[in-house]
C-alpha cells in the first residue's frame, strides 16, 4: 500500500490534478463553508450588538412565574445572603 502511494507521488502529476479540481469543485465548497458560516454567526453578531445598545435582546426569553411576581432567582438569593450588592439593570 505505502509502495502505491510513494509511485503515485512519484510517477503522476497529482499537482497539476489538485489544480485542475481545484478550478472545479474545490473552490465552490470551500465558498459553501464560508458561506454557511457566516450565515450562522450573522445573527449571533447582530443580536449581540442590539443587545449592547438598546439593553435588551432581540430574542424573547423564557420568563418564569417568579420572575414576573418579583421573587428573587437562585443566584439573586444567595447573593443577597452573601451580602452581595444587587446588579443595576441597564
Amino acid at each position: 500500500m505505502l509502495n502505491k502511494v510513494k509511485t503515485y507521488i512519484g510517477n503522476t502529476p497529482w499537482d497539476e490534478v489538485m489544480q485542475r479540481q481545484e478550478e472545479r469543485w474545490i473552490n465552490k465548497v470551500c465558498w459553501g463553508i464560508i458561506l454557511a458560516s457566516a450565515l450562522y454567526i450573522i445573527p449571533i453578531c447582530l443580536n449581540t450588538l442590539y443587545e449592547v445598545k438598546y439593553g435588551k435582546a432581540i430574542t424573547k426569553a423564557v420568563v418564569t412565574k417568579s420572575e414576573k411576581s418579583g421573587a428573587l432567582s437562585g443566584v439573586e438569593k444567595a447573593n443577597q445572603e452573601m451580602g452581595m450588592p444587587k446588579r443595576a439593570k441597564q
